[in-house]
């Protein structure tokens, strides 16, 4: 139970992360609109990150283990960083820019929905489907936080979707490797792939690698300051998912946005009562989730050393 008890503290770690990043990212995007794409951003935050973890890897001589793999297990960990950190990120914000913010964001937030079935289907969780209920109360709190009344289906929310269902199988890969690989060994995979794949996208498809000789100062810091957030959310979230269930993990993940819901409440910013009801809903869902999944642990303790439900 201690192992289980380690992987919900690093995941609520990360959706604190998550809820914090977003918003202080929100005083720095605003720096590289008019000079270079979401893309290249991204690209910066992500090499930046894997440069420090493999760093990381280096000083704990990690890096050797990674020398012993099999080409198999190379060939699952550069599907990681396909996976996870190239085509869902260039996906989203293509759809982000075709749709309304609010829309994109809901639409992510039904990431538990295809990690739940694709942990069903090939990590065998026969658990899973009991945080169907509890994952559509939160789902919908994220409905009413984010002030939707109807929901539109357009070109744009679909490309939010195939990214989504593009970073739930990473998320469910991920949890395969990790029963031999380590979280740190995993995230730096996921990193550095994904960094080399979204060169190859930015050089070649948007023309636009240039554009990084031109950053100013202002930019470079900001690139740091959220390469920071974004070091603290893979390192967390590996070492949380390699000791519990990717569904409950990913459904844990929610809070992100009630953090930063109310830390833009702490800067003025007012918000309505069915948004607060929707905050409810999530904090109440998560918590029954993880309940659930304890109770589960202790009736079963044999599932304590595969850290799924």
């Amino acid at each position: 139970m201690e192992e289980i008890n380690k992987g919900l503290v690093f995941v609520f770690a990360t959706a604190l992360i998550s809820g914090v990043s977003i918003y202080i990212n929100k005083f720095g995007l605003g720096l590289f609109v008019k000079t270079t794409t979401p893309a290249t951003f991204t690209l910066l935050k992500n090499a930046s990150v894997a440069l420090f973890l493999f760093s990381l890897l280096l000083l704990s001589r990690e890096h050797k283990q990674l020398l012993k793999l099999k080409k198999r297990e190379w060939g699952k960990l550069i599907a990681v960083g396909l996976l996870g950190g190239c085509l869902p990120f260039i996906l989203f914000f293509k759809g982000l820019a075709l749709t309304q913010p609010a829309n994109a964001s809901f639409i992510h937030k039904t990431l538990f929905i295809w990690v739940l079935i694709l942990s069903i289907v090939f990590l065998k969780e026969r658990h899973a489907k009991d945080y169907i209920g509890l994952g559509a109360v939160i789902l919908f709190g994220n409905f009413l936080l984010l002030g939707l009344s109807k929901l539109s289906f357009g070109m744009g929310d679909l490309l939010v979707l195939l990214a989504a269902v593009l970073w739930a199988g990473e998320f469910v890969l991920s949890k395969h490797l990790l029963k031999t690989i380590s979280p740190n060994q995993v995230a730096f995979a996921r990193m550095f792939f994904g960094s080399l794949l979204i060169l190859v996208y930015v050089g070649f498809v948007e023309h636009s690698l240039g554009k990084i000789t031109t950053l100013s100062l202002a930019q470079i810091g900001w690139v740091l300051i959220t390469a920071t957030f974004l070091l603290g959310y893979v390192l967390t979230w590996y070492n949380g998912l390699a000791r519990i269930s990717p569904v409950v993990a990913t459904l844990v993940l929610m809070l992100g946005s009630p953090i930063t819901t109310m830390l833009n409440v702490l800067s003025g910013t007012k918000i309505a009562l069915m948004q607060s009801l929707g905050i409810l809903l999530i904090g109440l869902g998560v918590g029954f989730c993880v309940l659930i999944f304890k109770e589960q642990i202790k009736q079963e303790p044999l599932l304590q050393t595969r850290g799924v439900c």
